[in-house]
């Protein structure tokens, strides 16, 4: 696991540097069922929202927020649309920070 996420970070840091961050992109597109998977997520996990998000509301995302064991952190923007948040140096530095915390 440290290993895949160490790759991560060393990896991130330069597609973030040219904002290619496809990764983002694709995670953001994916429907399923947050609340059942939730429950059985055991690590920890971030969770990235904004105010403004028009596809999903803060709102459900701190409700989804209480369904895991281990909550690292929810993070919520004002002004971020669904399918901006990969252009936010602030989104991507919250994504870096979690990876690395996960090093620790």
């Amino acid at each position: 696991m440290s290993l895949c996420v160490e790759w991560l970070i060393k990896n991130l840091e330069k597609e973030l540097r040219y904002k290619n961050v496809w990764i983002i992109k694709i995670l953001a597109k994916y429907k399923f069922d947050s609340y059942e998977y939730a429950k059985n997520i055991k690590e920890d996990t971030l969770i990235i929202t904004s105010n403004d998000d028009e596809v999903i509301s803060s709102e459900l995302s701190k409700k989804l927020s209480n369904q895991f064991e281990n909550l690292y952190k929810i993070v919520v923007f004002d002004g971020i649309k669904h399918d901006n948040y990969y252009l936010y140096d602030s989104v991507q530095e919250e994504i870096k920070e979690y990876l690395e915390s996960r090093l620790k």
